[in-house]
């Protein structure tokens, strides 16, 4: 996790919304917090939650980014 926690540091700034999913390791959360950006938890493993959850952020008003940071996901 620890190269996960630096990629997410780096890339994430102040005013960005993080969409993650709700089963997501601890660190993660922690780690969008400490960047100054907001988590926006998704229900664990729904693809529609995270797609739903960011159409409602599109649709407000913005400073920041948008970002999805969930599982892979396979066929």
């Amino acid at each position: 996790t620890g190269a996960i926690r630096a990629a997410l540091h780096a890339l994430l700034g102040p005013g960005d919304d993080v969409v993650l999913d709700a089963d997501a390791n601890p660190a993660m959360f922690e780690t969008v917090l400490a960047a100054g950006a907001r988590p926006c938890r998704s229900p664990a493993g729904s693809l529609d939650a995270v797609e739903r959850r960011l159409r409602r952020l599109a649709a407000q008003r913005r400073r920041g980014r948008i970002w999805a940071a969930v599982p892979a996901v396979s066929a």
